[in-house]
């Protein structure tokens, strides 16, 4: 039961604002690295991340991760 929980919690669960979700919000939301969630965070400290295409570029985030989530994802 809990695995199933867990998936639909990943795959169907709240919307993440990249922009402005905590760093530990990504990391558990977005099954991401710590690494990979502060590296969103600095990528968006310097400009807002506009879109999918723009997240796709920040150094030191897989975006192959992302892609089953990519509907959760907010900007």
């Amino acid at each position: 039961f809990k695995t199933i929980v867990n998936y639909l919690t990943m795959y169907f669960g709240v919307p993440v604002n990249v922009n402005s979700a905590p760093a530990k919000e990504l990391v558990d939301n977005l099954n991401l690295t710590s690494a990979e969630a502060d590296a969103i965070v600095k990528a968006r400290t310097a400009a807002k991340i506009k879109d999918y295409a723009e997240l796709s570029k920040v150094q030191g985030l897989d975006i192959k991760k992302l892609d089953p989530v990519k509907s959760r994802i907010k900007f």
